[in-house]
């Protein structure tokens, strides 16, 4: 996942769903998201539907616009 990455491509945001208990459930982006917070990042953007919009503002708002991670150092 880190080499898709780090590539440059464009990358589909996660999209995210809360189940019936509000379990939290990926239907895409699995990986990416787990790549993506185990190298720092402190907010990422997600896909979710209209009708989760407010539930996840709620748990896990953030005014952080701008997902950083902390880099692979090069190798060489």
């Amino acid at each position: 996942m880190g080499e898709t990455i780090l590539s440059g491509i464009d990358i589909w945001m996660p999209y995210i769903s809360l189940d019936a208990s509000g379990e939290v459930r990926f239907t895409d982006g699995r990986h990416r998201f787990a790549w993506v917070r185990d190298h720092g990042a402190e907010a990422i953007m997600i896909s979710t539907g209209p009708g989760e919009v407010a539930e996840w503002e709620r748990r896990y708002g953030t005014t952080a616009r701008v997902c950083k991670v902390m880099l692979p150092l090069a190798r060489g």
